[in-house]
């Protein structure tokens, strides 16, 4: 982490000429104000003053939605949390710094979704936990023909020659990562025609969900360079498979990994059990967090990989909760949460993941046996025999489903829950005025995609 006093002094060396403030909304967008530093009148600890209203607009204006609880006036805070200033290498002009909504200097804003997961790890740390998490990214990467459309292109899954083909841009991106502390663990082509995943080393919960705006920020930034558009949507029009986000989580204590209960084989911990049956429980309503968007629900069906149904398996990809293990030795490692993409907010997603985790073990749940077939392979009378449901197919009744969590919403408290529904519910019901291809279009400045909107 740096001081003030070395920030300043990076600053200086290097040249910045723009200091990203930066943050996530409850949408998911990242938004930031960049300060010239030679203007940078107050320390940097102290933090700038936005419009409230940024809190509260959904992803396709600019504009509080009605029922948010937070109108046109007033400004908030953003206090910058020092330890996550960057310069940033793929424009060593700018830096970045990623900071928390308070009212005033003392008073956290309520719905911030930054301090939300702050609250939920502390919650955890009281009862002697840590959560570790990373994000696993799938885009897709398109290269622009002399008009910026894009040029057509087929590889088949973890295909060798994609890697040639990108080559620079690949190379650029893990360099540019890595200077940021970001590791690339794994890169790969996926299934979709210019798809690429890419696994992240985990880090600890706030860290992990950090390094999801570095990750994303990123990837923008290096494909620019390159004349290249990048897609995050979670199922791009016209193609057959869609970009997920998955994550990867553990439960530690005392620095150790606990999903393990000691001998080889598949032997989780009771405590690890409790956890991830508490997340399995809560997974309708945590959906209103992880596929928080219609587009959500054209990726997660059956059959294509997408964890579609409510249950949990070992390396099973057809189920929302998959176990990872060891091959040789047969121990877990970690787990899987499938249902979630890009649109998600990822202070949301693991603060509400912790949440339920620790609604798990406070109640001593128990995961049912685990499913080691594709669901989709069952009669309809062997699913409902072994408890097997599909999960909601949609955003309006994920959203009735979070509504109905008592837990979630305690947790959320009434003035986050109350902007996040109202937010939802908003770009839900206009969203649902469009076609399927122009509500993709809604979402293209964030995550991608064209710009022509059709009314159904």
């Amino acid at each position: 982490a740096y001081t003030e006093e070395q920030i300043k002094e990076i600053v200086q060396q290097k040249k910045i000429k723009l200091v990203r403030y930066t943050f996530t909304d409850a949408t998911s967008i990242i938004r930031c104000q960049g300060v010239n530093s030679k203007f940078q009148k107050s320390s940097f600890s102290q933090g700038i003053q936005i419009a409230m209203p940024v809190l509260a607009l959904p992803f396709m204006y600019d504009l509080p939605v009605p029922g948010s609880g937070i109108d046109v006036g007033g400004e908030f805070l953003l206090k910058p949390d020092l330890s996550t200033f960057q310069t940033l290498p793929y424009l060593p002009s700018n830096a970045r710094i990623i900071g928390d909504a308070y009212l005033d200097e003392n008073t956290e804003h309520p719905v911030c979704t930054r301090l939300f997961l702050k609250r939920c790890i502390k919650l955890l740390g009281d009862q002697g936990y840590e959560f570790k998490a990373a994000f696993e990214n799938e885009f897709y990467v398109e290269k622009l023909d002399g008009n910026n459309e894009s040029i057509p292109q087929e590889n088949n899954y973890c295909h060798s020659h994609f890697l040639n083909q990108y080559a620079a841009f690949i190379d650029d991106l893990i360099d540019s990562l890595d200077e940021q502390g970001l590791i690339v663990e794994k890169a790969h082509k996926e299934a979709g025609g210019g798809q690429i995943e890419m696994s992240i080393g985990y880090q600890d919960a706030l860290k992990a969900a950090d390094n999801q705006i570095i990750f994303r920020e990123t990837v923008k930034g290096v494909a620019l360079k390159h004349r290249l558009k990048v897609v995050f949507l979670p199922k791009v029009a016209g193609s057959v498979v869609g970009n997920a986000c998955h994550v990867h989580a553990s439960l530690w204590k005392d620095g150790v990994n606990i999903l393990n209960d000691g001998p080889k084989g598949r032997n989780l911990s009771e405590t690890a059990n409790s956890f991830i049956a508490g997340i399995l429980k809560h997974i309708k309503a945590l959906m209103a967090f992880t596929a928080p968007t219609i587009q959500s629900y054209n990726r997660i069906k059956p059959g294509v990989w997408c964890g579609a149904f409510a249950t949990w398996g070992w390396h099973n990809r057809e189920t929302a909760l998959r176990m990872i293990e060891n091959i040789i030795g047969h121990s877990p490692t970690h787990f899987e949460y499938r249902t979630c993409d890009v649109t998600s907010n990822p202070y949301l997603v693991l603060g509400a993941m912790i949440i339920a985790g620790m609604d798990g073990i406070k109640n001593n749940l128990r995961l049912p046996e685990p499913i080691q077939v594709d669901p989709l392979l069952l009669t309809e009378e062997e699913r409902e025999a072994r408890g097997i449901k599909l999960l909601p197919k949609s955003l309006t009744e994920t959203l009735s489903y979070l509504r109905e969590d008592q837990v979630l919403m305690e947790a959320l408290g009434p003035k986050l829950s109350q902007a996040y529904l109202a937010l939802k519910d908003y770009e839900n019901s206009i969203c649902l005025l469009y076609t399927s291809d122009a509500a993709d279009d809604l979402l293209c400045v964030d995550l991608g995609g064209r710009r022509i909107i059709k009314k159904k």
